[in-house]
This record gives C-alpha cells, structure tokens and sequence, in this order.
C-alpha cells in the first residue's frame, strides 16, 4: 500500500502503525515474544524480525506458513510468484512485506470505522 494512501486514511503516524500492526501479526502467527517497535524506521525493522520467522517456517513448518496465508487472505497468485519468481535470498523478506501490507490494510480500515 502506498504510504500517501495510509497518511490519507489514519491519523496514526507510522510508529503506532507498526506497533498495531505488530499486534495483529504477534496474534494472527501466534509468535509469543513481546517487541518494541523502534521509533526510526518502524516498517524496516518489522519487515527484518518477520523475514527471520518466516524463513524459519520456509524451512521447518511450510504447511503451517500457507495456511497463515490463507488465514490472512494474502492472494494465492501474489504468494506463489513470490516463492517461485524471487530470489531465494528475498523469499522471507518479500512475504513479511505481504505479511505486513496486510495487516496495515485491517489496522486502517478498523481506526477508520471505530
């Protein structure tokens, strides 16, 4: 999502974006570990964390990662041309950006009708 779109709909900046969003994403990948969201490059920072949980599901739980998908309604085309067009390098990094583009769509569209 285009960050001029996000400005638009939230009031939030994007510290307290990241942070909802981290919240939604703790909760909908069942992840236990608390975080802080650093104030300098929120989304950056996220996207890194995330990337390393979704590269060790690549490896040791895939069936468990697809359903999270699934769970998430991340389009099926979008996640399998990421798995089998990108670098294999940037698989994780590239599905924590869906992962999270995802969640700050729920987070914006839940303030705008509260």
């Amino acid at each position: 999502m285009n960050k001029g779109i996000i400005v638009f709909f939230s009031n939030m900046n994007d510290l307290e974006l990241a942070t909802k969003s981290l919240e939604l994403i703790r909760k909908d990948l069942g992840i236990e570990e608390n975080f802080d969201v650093p104030s300098q490059e929120p989304f950056d920072w996220l996207k890194q964390r995330l990337s390393l949980y979704i590269r060790e599901m690549l490896n040791k739980d895939f069936g468990r990662l697809i359903i999270i998908f699934y769970r998430l309604d991340i389009g099926e085309v979008n996640v399998r041309q990421i798995l089998e067009q990108a670098d294999p390098d940037q698989i994780p990094t590239l599905l924590a950006g869906a992962i999270i583009e995802r969640e700050k769509q729920k987070v914006i569209t839940r303030e705008k009708y509260r």
